[in-house]
């Protein structure tokens, strides 16, 4: 039987488990160090160096990603949302002995409280994932059905959730792309005209941002060794590792590295939406923490970032602090947000109207 809402809880978040398709790879160090050494040698600057797609894929191929440690991470961030009260269910696919995530689905399977989402393969996980903005359109109706029907929802979440996917089905982009305020979305300016259009019935504005760079080498992996205090940047569409949106307390936490290189874009932006800019302290911006998750109870689940904490909670907002910080998963590319997904809406959720 599958686990029913409880009414006492305060929203349903799901928890996404595969990014730990990518783990338990060895490694090339060796290689490694080469691709990072051809970098800096081609490079100017001393300190930061802005990589190729090239070079991103033979970084990717050659690091190590730990399992254990991957699933360390999101056991902690899953004991700390079920400690504050709130309803969490991992998405569980089919898994085999030898598959990456079987190991962390065993590991979390006799959490005591935490429910699960029993789905018919990774497609439904990554829909799942990104319920309300996914980038592939053809698998809603292929697993709408199951999906909500495994969670056990009532009646009223199944349409709300079926009203949402029906008029929000984003191809060119996906949720990382996609920034939702209470009457605005912001959005990655790579997005198609098409996909343009379809939120412009649901947002008074839509407002593109350019695109961010993050961290492909953070300080704590090789860098550290063959290149210390060096950073290794990409381009990436996922503005939500640069920009996070607070809609009930009007504020827009930005990353301290993306503030200044779009400083007078973002200060028009928060000017059009009536928002306040807090930036990110710079001693915690490796930690990405403006990928914070907005609780269905308008609480901000932070990655362990203190000061920012301190700063929000200044201005009214209410503040949920991982003790356990998410580094293995910045390696992947996302932090609080990129793992999770709320399902059922509270104080915090967004509210949406068809001009």
């Amino acid at each position: 039987m599958p686990k029913r809402v409880d009414p006492k809880k305060k929203g349903i978040i799901l928890i996404f488990p595969t990014e730990a398709v990518y783990g338990g790879k060895k490694g090339d160090k060796k290689e490694l160090a080469n691709i990072v050494n051809r970098i800096i040698s081609r490079s100017k600057s001393e300190r930061e160096h802005q990589i190729t797609e090239e070079e991103h894929d033979a970084i990717a191929l050659n690091r190590f990603y730990d399992p254990k440690s991957i699933s360390g991470e999101r056991i902690s961030l899953i004991k700390t949302l079920l400690k504050e009260g709130y309803d969490v269910r991992v998405i569980r696919p089919p898994t085999f002995p030898g598959m990456s995530y079987h190991d962390f689905l065993e590991e979390v399977k006799n959490i005591k409280g935490l429910g699960f989402v029993d789905v018919n393969g990774i497609p439904a996980v990554e829909w799942l994932r990104n319920v309300f903005t996914h980038a592939k359109p053809d698998l809603i109706i292929e697993h709408l059905d199951r999906a909500t029907e495994s969670l056990g929802l009532d009646d009223v979440i199944q349409k709300e959730l079926r009203d949402k996917v029906k008029h929000i089905s984003i191809e060119s982009v996906d949720g990382g792309s996609l920034i939702p305020g209470k009457d605005f979305i912001l959005v990655s300016n790579n997005i198609s005209k098409e996909d343009e259009e379809k939120l412009k019935h649901h947002f008074k504005e839509v407002i593109k941002l350019p695109f961010g760079k993050r961290e492909i080498l953070p300080e704590y992996e090789l860098s550290k060794s063959v290149a210390p205090d060096r950073r290794f940047l990409v381009k990436t569409d996922q503005i939500d590792l640069f920009v996070g949106v607070i809609p009930d307390k009007k504020l827009l936490v930005v990353d301290p590295d993306y503030y200044k290189e779009h400083k007078e874009l973002l200060e028009d932006v928060a000017k059009k939406i009536k928002h306040e800019i807090v930036v990110v302290p710079e001693e915690e911006k490796r930690l990405y923490p403006a990928n914070f998750l907005l609780l269905p109870d308008g609480k901000v689940l932070l990655n362990g970032t203190k000061k920012l904490a301190e700063k929000l909670k200044k201005k009214g907002v209410k503040v949920i602090t991982l003790d356990k910080p998410l580094h293995h998963h910045i390696r992947l590319g996302g932090g609080v947000r990129c793992v999770t997904n709320i399902l059922r809406g509270g104080k915090g959720a967004r509210k949406t109207s068809k001009r």
